[in-house]
């Protein structure tokens, strides 16, 4: 187990100017950083002064934990301390109110953002819309629902009645659908049959 971390003077001319609810809410999470509780990468402060002064100071801090971790790696010890880092680490407490992780959220997001850029709307051949993919039509009406101009449902239906075949849909709602608001009468009347 850790025993010890250098508090570097830095760290105190920081504390020294914050209020107390802060004071203990840096100190609880240095802690627990320095002692590996919680990963440096997890900690996410809601006060914004408390978030510059972590950035401010958190070079030095994963330097200190990784010299630690790195030293623990070399030493003939069977089980070496690597607390959170480690593949069996039970926290030994609950990390600071100031600390929330958002792992989970991050992770949602970004598999969202790659599934948005790895989603391509170009198709081998010619296709008509009924002939589309689910999952093509729900991006497509996705990307639609984000654009200003003709519905999703009227370019569907102008697409339909006119028997249009594209290898990109959303290309060519890029050309034509955007600057058309309104379903034509004739559309409507098709459509309603």
């Amino acid at each position: 187990m850790r025993q010890q971390f250098a508090f570097y003077k830095s760290f105190d001319d920081v504390y020294q100017d914050l209020s107390d609810k802060q004071k203990i809410e840096f100190m609880d999470t240095l802690l627990d950083v320095q002692f590996l509780r919680i990963k440096i990468e997890d900690v996410m402060f809601k006060d914004t002064i408390l978030k510059h002064i972590w950035n401010a100071q958190k070079h030095s801090l994963d330097k200190s934990v990784k010299g630690y971790l790195e030293s623990q790696k070399n030493t003939k010890i069977k089980e070496p301390f690597m607390g959170c880092y480690g593949d069996n680490f039970l926290p030994l407490q609950t990390p600071s109110e100031g600390i929330y992780r958002e792992e989970q959220e991050k992770e949602e997001v970004k598999e969202q953002e790659k599934d948005k850029k790895e989603f391509s709307f170009t198709l081998k051949k010619l296709y008509s819309f009924e002939n589309l993919s689910n999952e093509y039509k729900s991006k497509l009406e996705e990307y639609i629902g984000s654009c200003s101009g003709m519905s999703y449902k009227d370019f569907e239906n102008s697409c339909v009645m006119k028997g249009y075949k594209y290898k990109n849909f959303k290309m060519a709602y890029d050309k034509w659908g955007k600057s058309k608001t309104d379903t034509k009468p004739e559309v409507k009347a098709w459509y309603d049959q």
